[in-house]
């Protein structure tokens, strides 16, 4: 019997379509999942992490995409 999540028995193709229907965060959390996630799931390109910056999650956090806080 194995220890592996249902999930990972799913095609790579699936993991990802799951990924794109995640937001900030929960996208870059599944990336820290393991290695596989982490390989599979691109970080976000600049353009994405400044559209990232809008979130509610973000705003709370104080987190920003571009290293510069003012």
């Amino acid at each position: 019997m194995s220890s592996l999540p249902p999930i990972t028995k799913l095609p790579p193709e699936l993991h990802l379509a799951i990924a794109d229907q995640l937001d900030f965060p929960d996208n870059m959390n599944l990336r820290m999942v393991d290695r596989y996630f982490y390989k599979l799931i691109k970080p976000l390109s600049y353009e994405e992490g400044l559209e990232a910056e809008k979130s509610r999650f973000a705003l709370q956090n104080e987190m920003i995409a571009t290293g510069f806080n003012g």
